[in-house]
């Protein structure tokens, strides 16, 4: 007696539901691949300066603490000597002795929508490479790029961990 040609609403609202609930569960996830990628990004401009800084002490016979100083070409826009702004990550690089025989390299997470992804990562010449979180969301995020992940914040709430 009757055709049905059509979806009753009924059977589009299940079907709405479904991709809803699909897309919850899949989003959180996709943010922390493409955060992932980021971070390997920052890991990887991280090596870079670094293994320029010690190129340049090879030729001149001390550290240096200013990026016009370096053979890198990481693009971005340079706010000081010390510091290179780029879409995700503020660098700075500094002595980090005295006698200018150091040296460090951070990268700080910057323009970010929220404050979920806080965490900043470096290379220091005498510690060695690390990863520092502030939130729960970037201690994820750090995890992923540790040799053991972190379990306890320290005192001042920050999650610590040594990279790969």
């Amino acid at each position: 007696m009757f055709n049905k040609k059509a979806f009753t609403l009924i059977e589009m609202l299940v079907v709405v539901l479904i991709i809803g609930i699909l897309a919850a569960i899949a989003l959180p996830q996709y943010e922390i691949a493409v955060e992932s990628s980021k971070v390997s990004e920052a890991v990887s401009n991280l090596s870079t300066i670094a293994r320029a800084v010690d190129v340049y002490k090879l030729s001149v016979g001390q550290n240096t603490d200013n990026f016009d100083d370096l053979d890198v070409n990481i693009q971005g826009t340079k706010t000081s000597d010390t510091h290179l702004l780029t879409k995700y990550y503020d660098y700075h690089i500094s002595k980090s002795s005295s006698n200018g025989t150091g040296y460090e390299v951070i990268a700080t997470r910057s323009n970010t929508a929220s404050q979920r992804y806080q965490y900043y990562i470096y290379i220091n010449y005498y510690r060695g490479r690390s990863c520092t979180a502030k939130t729960q969301e970037a201690r994820a995020i750090c995890d992923k790029f540790c040799t053991t992940p972190t379990s306890v914040p320290a005192a001042n709430g920050y999650y610590y961990c040594s990279l790969k």
